[in-house]
């Protein structure tokens, strides 16, 4: 392991840390290039419609956080490389909406419940990584996270559904918060 001495649980909130906002940040792209040509349409005042920002240059971006995500894994914490490729493997099939896009904008409930998986995975993740599996499951403020977690990040869809920026951009943040939280908890 790469990390050692006094700032050896600095480091390793802060690796936690851009775990987290790195796939909220991937996710986050992988949603402009998937709903790119209905965000034409229906939000034209977005950055990517507005061309600010070009697909092209968030597929850089979204390859960079992809490249840094993988060697620090590797390097610093290959005990995770398992959990981090099973992450991986679930994003990508988020991307292609689990190749049900027809039926999953019907359902939106149901298109929630299977963006929530993937928190699950990243909550593994940090477990994993900080070795305090047991002790974190029994600690009392875990349960308290995860429901915050859980409805933080399915008010994210509700107010996606409902066109409200303001909220939605409360839920990302109530969200990243509560992610931070848990990985000082974890800690």
């Amino acid at each position: 392991m790469c990390i050692a001495g006094n700032g050896r649980k600095a480091i390793l909130f802060l690796y936690l840390w851009f775990m987290v906002l790195s796939f909220f940040m991937l996710f986050r792209i992988a949603d402009e290039h998937k709903d790119y040509e209905e965000d034409c349409i229906k939000h034209p005042e977005r950055p990517v419609q507005r061309k600010l920002v070009s697909l092209k240059e968030l597929k850089k971006i979204g390859a960079a956080l992809l490249v840094v995500q993988m060697l620090v894994t590797i390097i610093c914490y290959p005990i995770t490389v398992p959990i981090y490729v099973i992450i991986l493997f679930y994003f990508l099939l988020m991307t292609k909406e689990f190749y049900l896009r027809t039926i999953l904008k019907r359902h939106s409930f149901i298109y929630g419940a299977l963006h929530q998986i993937v928190l699950v995975l990243l909550d593994y993740l940090i477990i994993i990584t900080s070795k305090l599996t047991y002790q974190v499951t029994k600690h009392p403020m875990y349960y308290l996270y995860a429901i915050g977690r859980f409805l933080c990040f399915f008010s994210v869809f509700s107010c996606k559904e409902m066109h409200k920026k303001g909220l939605l951009m409360l839920a990302y943040f109530l969200t990243a918060l509560l992610m931070g939280a848990a990985c000082y908890l974890y800690l």
